[in-house]
């Protein structure tokens, strides 16, 4: 009993004064956690606690030194543009043209009938005014001048239709005539083609039999030597014991072929320089020689 007291006033014991402070991304509700909702950001930071420190601060006012490689920009070039002409409307051209139409002139106008009142009584059908008699001249007229004028121009299009015509037909013509002159070249150049492949070919066939002939003449000669050489080399073997009783030693053909002129060409340069040194101090001799002579005498 008195031990299990003295535990439990040693854990009492042990707890700390004060509660520790919370740290600041601690959430209660995990509603409220920032890594399952993070809500708004507008004001998500939060301010240090506590002024700056007098370092900071000293070195907050100090001016800042001056870095030479800072230079400003050149500003950029303003060119003054002239906008004068784009303040002003242009004159719009309108292009005309006169053109000619198959209508008849307007007539003038006619000027307004007088008023005359509605006929009335038994007279109303039948009564009739001198001046609205039927003129045959005037109202004939441009049904006279429209017949007139198509009639003139049916014709004029029938005669320019058979020059056309004409025209047409002589176009044909020329171009039969070239069409047949092209074709007649067009035959000429095949003929004149196919004479020169069958020039090529029979060129040719004449070149193959002629190789076909070489090859089969080659193996002629193949078979020939080697029905010649069958038995040479067994006959020259045969002949060299004969003469010699033996095959010539390597040492001795080697001696022949290559030591001997070797050893004669070295002792012919030898040779030719002992009598180059000797015509040399002759011909010294025979300077000093001739040279001493004077001043002796």
């Amino acid at each position: 009993m008195v031990s299990q007291q003295g535990q439990q006033a040693q854990i009492a014991a042990a707890q700390p004064k004060f509660r520790e402070e919370m740290a600041d991304n601690f959430f209660a509700n995990i509603h409220q956690d920032k890594r399952v909702y993070r809500g708004s950001t507008y004001n998500s930071g939060s301010p240090k606690r506590g002024g700056a420190s007098p370092k900071t601060r000293r070195a907050g006012t100090r001016p800042k030194a001056v870095d030479p490689f800072a230079i400003d920009l050149p500003k950029p070039e303003r060119i003054p543009v002239d906008l004068v002409r784009h303040l002003e409307e242009k004159p719009r051209l309108v292009h005309q043209s006169a053109a000619s139409s198959q209508t008849d002139a307007l007539k003038p106008k006619e000027p307004p009938k007088p008023f005359v009142p509605k006929k009335t009584g038994v007279d109303a059908s039948t009564h009739i005014e001198e001046a609205s008699l039927f003129d045959f001249d005037r109202e004939v007229e441009p049904l006279a001048s429209v017949l007139v004028a198509k009639t003139i121009e049916q014709a004029q299009m029938e005669v320019e239709e058979e020059f056309e015509m004409s025209a047409l037909a002589d176009y044909k013509e020329k171009w039969v005539n070239s069409r047949m002159a092209s074709r007649s070249e067009e035959l000429a150049a095949v003929a004149e083609e196919r004479s020169r492949m069958e020039a090529t070919e029979a060129e040719r066939k004449k070149r193959v039999m002629w190789r076909e002939g070489e090859v089969r003449r080659k193996i002629m000669c193949q078979a020939a030597t080697k029905r010649y050489l069958l038995d040479l080399c067994g006959d020259a073997v045969h002949s060299l014991k004969a003469q010699h009783g033996s095959f010539p030693s390597i040492e001795r053909r080697i001696v022949a072929t290559q030591f001997m002129p070797w050893l004669s060409s070295a002792v012919s340069n030898r040779l030719a320089k002992v009598q180059r040194n000797q015509s040399m101090v002759d011909a010294l001799v025979t300077a000093v020689s001739s040279t001493g002579e004077p001043a002796a005498s």
